[in-house]
């Protein structure tokens, strides 16, 4: 969408988002990379996001592509944003949970991200804790 819709001119700042799903892909989530830092960079973002499904049985498969990614980005000077939602089985019924979504905060900046995106946890005082 971005090489079709983006305008540099416009004077606002691109982040492309590096990977995706569909919602039909199965039980587990997975979301693999489906963009290059190397085309963002040439679209004229000025930084990456990636998801990694915190929980699922696909986590560290994400983790280890996000490393790649976090490495390439940074040597080009971009930004790197880690969006860490809490999915799949070993987290199912505790998405909003405050140690699960404070482990996905520390595992995205553990894996050097610039910004960490995380959901709410449904109160101020839990989210607060989990900042």
């Amino acid at each position: 969408m971005a090489a079709k819709y983006y305008q540099k001119e416009s004077g606002v700042p691109l982040i492309v988002k590096l990977n995706g799903k569909t919602s039909f892909q199965g039980e587990e989530p997975l979301s693999l990379q489906l963009c290059t830092v190397e085309k963002a960079a040439e679209l004229g973002a000025v930084g990456v996001g990636y998801t990694i499904y915190v929980g699922s049985e696909n986590e560290e498969r994400m983790m280890v592509e996000f490393s790649k990614i976090e490495d390439e980005a940074h040597a080009r000077g971009m930004i790197v944003i880690a969006w860490m939602y809490p999915r799949g089985r070993k987290v199912a019924g505790r998405e909003a949970d405050r140690d699960v979504v404070a482990y996905g905060a520390r595992i995205g900046m553990e894996l050097n991200a610039d910004f960490v995106k995380v959901p709410y946890t449904g109160d101020v005082e839990s989210f607060e804790w989990v900042v």
